[in-house]
């Protein structure tokens, strides 16, 4: 009997200590548990949600030009997206590494100010807008000076004097795949009026022009001082010019180095002017240019200032419209499979 009473005080104390046990690892899972949710603060999950840019037609200008500053400074995510909607008084300025995306947006004008001001910019994206400047007398879709590696890409812009106007200098920028109508002045105007050495002009970065649609105006596109770079796939028609290549900001100064295919510049006053005056490369391929009076007008036009120092080639190209004696004798014998020239 007493050894009886003996085992059961045992497996009394051994069910206590189970028990006291399970309590403590219990206590110490609860503790567990806490300590990751501790380390959770509010302060991150408000930063996470700050580094979203987006913005509504409900914004004014104002707070759009905010959200662009904000995403320039965001370490992460430099993206300001416009909710799909139109956009009144729209007059932004863009600043350095931001990508504004206007997923098929319409920004319009207030008449007075110019719709994206880029000067002294780089780094930056503008694609997807339709843009309607509101003034077809002063107004400018995309305006400014000293602008490097950035993209323009994908945007409509009509009601305008000049749709994309980038001067004093460009470096390395593509425009691309843009629509381009109702306009007064340039459709696109992209000037470098440096002064090069040969060795630095050879070091300057490239620049892309291609896939853009422009209907009239009075020059489609215009090239001041040095260009480097390609200009293809575009279609320009009903334009007063076509295209001109010119020295800026002295007559005299500028040089041209361009691979040119597959461009069509039809139903145009004068085709190209080619008033460059330092021609270092140009290869025109597979283009396609015709004025509405072929007899009277050029098809391609030179001037006193038009010089060559390096190779110009024209192949499988056709032209309705006179050319220049003195573009033919640059050319020479770089020429063949050409219909009019």
């Amino acid at each position: 009997m007493f050894s009886r009473k003996i085992t059961l005080i045992m497996a009394m104390l051994v069910l206590t200590i189970f028990a006291v046990g399970s309590v403590s690892a219990a206590d110490d899972i609860v503790t567990d548990i806490d300590e990751p949710t501790d380390d959770i603060s509010v302060d991150e999950v408000v930063e996470s949600t700050d580094s979203t840019h987006d913005v509504t037609e409900d914004n004014t200008a104002d707070e759009i030009n905010q959200a662009i500053v904000d995403a320039s400074a965001d370490s992460t995510n430099h993206e300001v997206n416009f909710d799909y909607g139109t956009y009144y008084n729209a007059s932004y300025t863009v600043q350095d590494n931001v990508v504004l995306d206007g997923h098929g947006s319409t920004l319009i004008g207030d008449g007075t100010h110019d719709i994206f001001l880029v000067t002294g910019k780089s780094n930056f994206t503008i694609k997807n807008f339709i843009i309607n400047v509101n003034n077809n007398s002063t107004g400018h879709g995309i305006y400014g000076h000293h602008v490097s590696n950035s993209l323009i890409t994908n945007n409509t812009i009509f009601n305008c004097s000049d749709a994309i106007n980038i001067y004093q200098e460009h470096i390395n920028v593509t425009i691309s795949d843009n629509t381009i109508y109702d306009f007064t002045g340039d459709g696109i105007s992209l000037v470098n009026f440096n002064t090069y050495s040969d060795s630095d002009f050879a070091n300057l970065a490239n620049s892309t022009v291609t896939g853009n649609i422009i209907t009239g105006g009075e020059y489609g596109m215009f090239f001041g001082g040095n260009f480097k770079g390609d200009i293809s796939n575009n279609v320009i028609t009903g334009s007063t010019y076509g295209m001109e290549f010119k020295g800026k900001r002295a007559a005299t100064n500028g040089k041209l180095y361009a691979t040119f295919d597959n461009n069509n510049i039809t139903g145009v006053t004068h085709g190209i002017n080619m008033y460059n005056p330092n021609v270092v490369f140009l290869n025109m391929t597979n283009c396609n240019i015709s004025v509405t009076s072929p007899k009277l007008n050029w098809a391609i036009r030179t001037n006193a200032d038009f010089g060559v120092t390096g190779y110009i080639g024209v192949y499988n190209s056709y032209f309705d419209g006179k050319i220049s004696t003195s573009f033919k004798n640059a050319v020479g014998y770089n020429t063949a499979n050409n219909i009019g020239f």
